[in-house]
């Protein structure tokens, strides 16, 4: 088998992990919404039992904070949003929050955001989100390299065809 066939071979199975990575930053998100309806019914019954009632617009229970995954241009973004509602024309609305430098999000403000049942989870997720970040950077670079190995040897290379022809 040469090396082109080789490159070849391993970059179809690379191909193949695209959908891995997205199905894992998509689970990512729908777990942390998941957790976070649990903590909140949760804080719902601490707040019944301590004689609170549970009222129609409970501004302490309203968690602004959403945890969001998308495949765009080719890219894997999962990110932060503020999710509020206007309150002239009630629509919903939606604010992005910035990013660090290094590709994270800084914690601390992402924690000033949160409410005080969701903070230990807004942690958790954040770190894991980094971690598939990370993961989908480390795709991106293996995939950019293998169409240059594979652009190089495309031809199978000046060595390939002088070793085809010293053979023959």
């Amino acid at each position: 088998m040469t090396l082109a066939r080789q490159i070849l071979e391993v970059s179809e199975s690379v191909n193949a992990w695209d959908e891995a990575l997205i199905r894992q930053a998509e689970t990512l998100v729908k777990n942390f919404r998941q957790e976070r309806i649990a903590r909140q019914a949760e804080w719902f019954r601490e707040a019944a039992s301590r004689g609170r009632p549970r009222g129609r617009h409970n501004i302490e229970a309203w968690c602004p904070l959403n945890l969001f995954a998308r495949l765009h241009n080719g890219s894997l973004q999962i990110y932060w949003q503020l999710v509020y509602r206007d309150r002239t024309t009630k629509s919903v609305g939606y604010k992005h929050l910035a990013k660090k430098k290094t590709g994270g999000y800084d914690l601390r403000r992402l924690l000033a955001h949160a409410k005080s049942f969701e903070r230990d989870l807004v942690a958790e997720y954040e770190e894991d989100a980094q971690i598939q970040r990370l993961r989908w950077a480390q795709f991106i670079r293996l995939r950019r390299d293998l169409v240059q190995m594979a652009d190089a040897n495309g031809a199978e290379g000046a060595l390939m065809k002088r070793l085809r022809r010293m053979n023959q």
